[in-house]
């Protein structure tokens, strides 16, 4: 398991936000919680339904999937009616969603 022996070498901060991590499905922020949780990312199931209700419940309204394909928008968008879900794949999407999060933002 060398990603196990990477992860315990790497420099790792505490987190200034709390991070919800798919493993568990709970806020991190501390650098040695991400030391055991990082190993178990790699093989463990992926909790995210939890994780993106957690976010949710967190006060979370708005998700951004970067990179080909919607199937996370999808599935957020299943999970989580509510949130605003965008997906960024290229320039044009990208400055989309840059325009809406802005009229978002003067909305508030």
């Amino acid at each position: 398991m060398q990603y196990h022996i990477y992860v315990t070498s790497a420099n790792l901060n505490d987190s200034s936000i709390p991070v919800i991590t798919n493993v568990d499905a709970e806020p991190t922020i501390n650098a040695s919680d991400f030391r055991t949780k990082m190993p178990k990312q790699i093989y463990s199931s992926v909790h995210w339904t939890q994780t993106i209700q957690k976010m949710v419940e967190e006060g979370v309204d708005t998700f951004i999937e970067i990179g080909p394909g919607k199937v996370l928008a999808g599935l957020n968008k299943k999970i989580a009616p509510e949130a605003t879900v965008y997906n960024v794949f290229d320039k044009v999407s990208l400055e989309n969603t840059i325009s809406a999060l802005k009229e978002q933002m003067v909305e508030v």
